[in-house]
Formats: C-alpha cells, structure tokens, sequence
C-alpha cells in the first residue's frame, strides 16, 4: 500500500510540472525590409556610384535604425519586428525625383515581422526610389552653333501655258503661249549643336522662329529631339509657287492669261533657339535661359 502512495504522488508531480513547462505565447520573429535606390547627376545619368543615401526606419517619429548606401544603393533594415513604419531617405545636394524637397519618407509600410519585405513603390503610387542632383548643369552641352545650314529643294513641273503676247487686230488677235516650268520649294534648315547631352535618353528642344516679309507674318515650330543627336533638321514647305518661261524669267502678273506665279514671301527670316534646363530643383519653374543661333535670312523668290 505504502508503494502504491509513493508512485501517485511522483505521478502528480510530473503532470504538474509538464503543465508548467509549457508556454502559450510564441516566440517573437523578425525580418528585413529592403529596396534600392537610383541617384542621378544633374545630365540625368545614373550613377554607378549609389553610396552615400541615408536611410532611416522610424516608428512613430523615432528613428529605430540608420544606414547608408553602398556604391550598388541597396538598402538593407535589418531585425525589424511587425508593426506600422515610416522610412525617411535623404542624401545633401540630391533631390527626390518630384524635386520638392531634399528628403523622401515612405509612409505606413505594414511589416508582419517576418521574411523579406522588398519596397518598390511610394504612398502607392508605383515611384521608384531615385534622387537627382541640384547642380546646375553646365550650358555648354546645350549650345548651339551659331550658323543654321539649309538646303533648297526644287519640284520642278513643266507646264506649256504661259503666256508671252497677243499678235494680230480686232477679231484676228491672237495670244501666243510658251513651255516653261511651275516649281514649289522645300527648304531644310539644319542646325548643329556642340554637344551630345551626357544622357540619352533625355530630349532636347528645339525650334525655330520664322518671319516671313513683306506680309511681316510669323511662324513657329517647336519639337523635342533625341538628346544624343549633334545634328537636326526641319523642313519648311514655302506656299509659293514660281512660274519661269524657258528664259528663267519669274512669271509674276499677266493678267488673266495662261499660268503665273504665287508669291506668299519674298523672303524668310530663321532663327534656332534650344532651351537650357535649370537645375532639377526648379524644374517647375519656366526656364528663361535659351541657347541661339544667328538669324539667317533665305530669298523664296529667285
């Protein structure tokens, strides 16, 4: 009887224990939350050296871990536990891709604490993480050489209804008409620039104004061009039309009779003009800087 007492309380003892030895909360976990970032010079080149970013976790305002960019510009919050947080990037002399302000926060990023969480987007609005120099860049790769080049292109039709005179009196006056030529003129204006922009990919502007004499009418025409181009044309198609008789001689009043000219201008001034970018933090602020070339003047009427 006395065994069997003894073996019922080591019994208790044991369930006890067991019971006490067995927590209900599981352990915390952590994880990482990590991205990259893009850092751009003032051409809008990306660089290859991506160091120097500052990169901030905060929870609730306060700051919970601080790290800095490696040349690749990834970043890399390790340890982080689940909860809501803010990420704050900041690099002096760089502005985020909006060029607002010299710092970007990430807002509201929910991190159940565990794995890799990698950011992509901003405030959901699908921006990467790039940053652009303030600097202003250098005027030189935007200018443009001063003499515009063209050429005239001639479409030259014949045409055998000119008229030269009326022979003959009264019922037996006849007029007397002559072959010659009906030709319309394009004229391409080529312009060559100093430079090719350090970037590719970004566009140059580029127009040309135009004033026509004597009916002192103007004209602009504005487009955009691949960065990486030293050399743009435009074509101008003059609205005259020259009738010349066999001789080259321009046909420009005979009354009714037979085939003459059209002669909107006599004559056309040009000038090329390239706007020059301030730099990216006052994008948004109209760019009153322009590069020009000389004006060159071009007879429509020869």
């Amino acid at each position: 009887m006395r065994h069997f007492i003894t073996l019922s309380v080591f019994a208790l003892a044991a369930l006890l224990g067991a019971c006490s030895t067995n927590p209900t909360t599981p352990a915390a976990t952590t994880g990482e939350i990590y991205g990259e970032a893009k850092i751009y010079n003032e051409y809008r080149v990306l660089l290859t050296d991506r160091s120097g970013l500052t990169v901030q976790l905060l929870d609730q305002g306060t700051v919970k871990q601080t790290i800095i960019t490696a040349a690749d510009g990834i970043f890399s919050l390790k340890n982080v536990a689940a909860g809501v947080y803010d990420i704050r990037f900041y690099k002096e002399g760089y502005v985020w891709m909006d060029g607002t302000t010299d710092s970007l926060v990430a807002k509201n990023i929910q991190f159940v604490g565990n794995g890799r969480f990698f950011i992509d987007e901003y405030n959901h609005g699908y921006r990467n993480f790039e940053f652009y120099s303030i600097l202003e860049p250098d005027s030189t790769f935007w200018a443009i050489k001063p003499d515009i080049r063209y050429e005239i292109i001639k479409n030259i039709t014949p045409i055998d209804n000119i008229w030269v005179a009326d022979t003959g009196i009264g019922h037996n006056m006849k007029s007397v008409y002559t072959n010659g030529t009906s030709e319309t003129w394009k004229i391409r204006f080529i312009v060559d620039f100093e430079h090719a922009l350090p970037n590719t990919q970004s566009p140059r502007s580029l127009g040309f104004n135009m004033h026509f004499q004597p009916n002192n009418e103007t004209k602009q025409n504005n487009s955009n061009i691949n960065g990486n181009l030293l050399t743009s044309e435009y074509e101008y198609s003059s609205t005259n039309k020259l009738v010349k008789d066999t001789f080259g001689k321009i046909i420009r009043n005979n009354g009714s009779k037979g085939s003459k000219s059209i002669i909107n201008a006599e004559s056309i001034k040009v000038q090329a003009i390239s706007g020059i970018p301030n730099s990216y933090i006052s994008n948004n602020i109209p760019s009153t800087r322009i590069a020009k070339t000389n004006e060159l003047t071009v007879n429509l009427v020869e």
